[in-house]
């Protein structure tokens, strides 16, 4: 079974999905490093999600990751750290929770944000006009649909990297496969 990590953008995903299939001694596999090597084996050109969005579109962009969660149906056993729009697309959740057991890293939109700024790079899906207040709309519509698809979910903000890898590798669905 696979085991597959959602969240916000900043929310550690693949830190966390990088470290737990480590453990596991499982393949890693990041839904966003894929659509970026896809774009660059389409193109020649090295871009982040952000800029291949940017240039070509979030419709293009979004295409793109159909594409890819799409070719997950041939992996078992992976450790996949999803992007954090991956889930927004009905058909892209009904395969994913088919293939596997979803996990929220579920943390305070706050300090999301506060990643967000310290990185200093905000995301060009914000309004550049009102960049806060349309985070937080578009993360509240996330939380929902990750509330809707995770099989469970681990409060994060108060944990560090590895507790949150020791709550995982404890879980009974890691432990007992069930």
């Amino acid at each position: 079974m696979n085991i597959i990590l959602c969240g916000l953008q900043m929310s550690g995903k693949t830190t966390i999905g990088k470290m737990l299939a480590n453990e596991l001694k499982r393949p890693f596999i990041d839904i966003d490093h894929l659509i970026r090597n896809t774009y660059t084996k389409m193109t020649g050109m090295t871009l982040s999600c952000q800029e291949i969005c940017l240039q070509n579109g979030e419709a293009f962009f979004r295409q793109l990751e159909k594409q890819q969660v799409a070719s997950l149906k041939s992996h078992q056993n992976s450790v996949i750290s999803l992007g954090g729009g991956s889930l927004c697309d009905s058909d892209n959740a009904a395969l994913l929770r088919s293939l596997g057991y979803i996990f929220y890293l579920k943390t305070p939109l706050s300090i999301i944000w506060q990643r967000l700024l310290q990185n200093q790079h905000l995301p060009s899906y914000l309004d550049p006009h009102d960049p806060e207040k349309s985070f937080y709309a578009i993360a509240q519509n996330r939380l929902t649909i990750y509330e809707e698809n995770a099989h469970d979910s681990i409060e994060t903000h108060h944990l560090n990297t590895q507790e949150i890898i020791t709550i995982l590798l404890n879980h009974r669905i890691i432990t007992h496969g069930q």
